[in-house]
């Protein structure tokens, strides 16, 4: 599959895809959290002539380092 940019509102859509089962990587960053890499994945079973709606959830909290 080809890369896809994300709208204003956060969606994409892939069309013509075959039915089957996918793997669905969202890779970016969020420039105010000093451009660190996000990445989640998610398995979706794709039918035929069936539209399929994916929320993928990206944790931006920045994890805060141990206290020695």
């Amino acid at each position: 599959m080809r890369p896809q940019n994300i709208d204003a509102r956060g969606h994409f859509v892939f069309e013509g895809v075959p039915a089957g089962t996918y793997e669905v990587n969202l890779m970016g960053s969020i420039p105010m959290l000093r451009g660190r890499p996000l990445s989640v994945k998610q398995s979706v079973t794709v039918t035929d002539g069936a539209a399929i709606e994916v929320q993928l959830v990206i944790n931006t909290e920045l994890e805060t380092p141990p206290t020695p």
